[in-house]
Parts: C-alpha cells; sequence; structure tokens
C-alpha cells in the first residue's frame, strides 16, 4: 500500500511532463503555422512594393534618356544651322574682300540679314532649351504624382493586409488563452470524464 502510494507522484509527474509536452507541441504547430502565413504575406507585400518602385524608376528613366535623346536632335539640328551660317558668313566675307569698296551698302544690307539669322537662330535655341526644361520639369511631376499615387496604394493596401494580421490575431490570442487553460487544467487534478464538462 505504501509502495503504491509512493509511486503515484512519480506516475504524476511522468504524465504532466508528457502533457506539457503536448501542448507545447500543440501549440507550436498552431502559432507556427499562422508565424510563417505573416512572414509569407509581409514578404509578398514586401516584393510588391520593391517590384512597383522598381518599375516606377524604370519609367522615369527610360523616359528621361528619351526626353534627353529629342532634346540633344535638338539642339543638334541648330548647331548644325548655325555651322551652316557661319560658313556662309565666312565665304560671302572672303568674296566681299576681294571685291571693290563701291560695294560698302551690298555688304551692309548683307551683314544686316545675316545679324538677322543670328537672332532667329539664338531665339530658336533659347525656346528649344526653355520648352526641353518645361516639357521636363512637367514630366518629372507627372512621374513623382505616379510615384506618390503608388507609394499610396501600396501603403493603404499594406496597412489593410496588417489590419487582418491583427483581427487574426485576436482570434489566435483567444485560442492561445484556452490551451492557456486547458494547461492549467492539466496541473490540476485530473478529471474521471473529460467527456462530460460538468464534473469538477
Amino acid at each position: 500500500m505504501e509502495k503504491t502510494r509512493e509511486e503515484s507522484p512519480s506516475v504524476a509527474s511522468e504524465s504532466g511532463v508528457q502533457e506539457h509536452h503536448s501542448l507545447n507541441a500543440v501549440r507550436d504547430l498552431l502559432f507556427g503555422s499562422q508565424s510563417r502565413e505573416i512572414n509569407e504575406r509581409i514578404n509578398r507585400l514586401e516584393q510588391a512594393l520593391n517590384s512597383s518602385i522598381s518599375e516606377v524608376e524604370t519609367r522615369l528613366s527610360q523616359q528621361f534618356e528619351s526626353l534627353e535623346k529629342a532634346l540633344r536632335g535638338e539642339l543638334g539640328t541648330t548647331r548644325e544651322e548655325l555651322g551652316s551660317a557661319r560658313q556662309t558668313i565666312d565665304a560671302n566675307r572672303t568674296e566681299l574682300e576681294q571685291r571693290d569698296s563701291a560695294n560698302g551698302e551690298e555688304v551692309k544690307q548683307l551683314g544686316a540679314t545675316l545679324n538677322d539669322r543670328f537672332s532667329e537662330l539664338s531665339a530658336s535655341i533659347e525656346r528649344i532649351e526653355s520648352e526641353g526644361r518645361l516639357l521636363l520639369f512637367e514630366r518629372l511631376k507627372s512621374l513623382k504624382d505616379e510615384i506618390g499615387e503608388t507609394t499610396q496604394s501600396l501603403t493603404d493596401r499594406l496597412e489593410s493586409e496588417l489590419s487582418a494580421l491583427r483581427d487574426g490575431s485576436a482570434s489566435r490570442h483567444d485560442l492561445g488563452q484556452r490551451l492557456i487553460e486547458l494547461g492549467q487544467a492539466f496541473s490540476g487534478e485530473p478529471k474521471p470524464a473529460p467527456a462530460d464538462p460538468d464534473v469538477a
């Protein structure tokens, strides 16, 4: 009789340890799965955010390159016109220097014409540069707005996902509380009939 009473605490202790390990295993199984799900969702959101930012940066770079190429093309054309005008001036100057000084009036008229042409070309260059800067500014503003809208959209989505995760956390908290209560029940006196919840 005494031997039986001496063995009972040992058996109860081993049973309690096994129940504790089982409870931990169940808890790890439940919360481990939820934790992986949360990590996967966060990873997907981060990937989506990085992908969207990369796409916007790529479009930004491509459009700037396109605008820069177009602007350089226009300026190159204008410079060619200026070069051609300079060649014309040099040729006419050489010809005029070989003429009689009696042609002074013709020289003046030609000089005035050339000056007008240079003024037009200079104004054309200034206009191209001004329009190019304005176009770049407008495009940059548009792209900044697009980046802002994309960022806001992704932020709203992230907040929505986190809100869903927080709602899920509340349910998991309730489940965890029930597991704790179950663990406390295991550490107390065993119930003779688990199917009957009214038995103390």
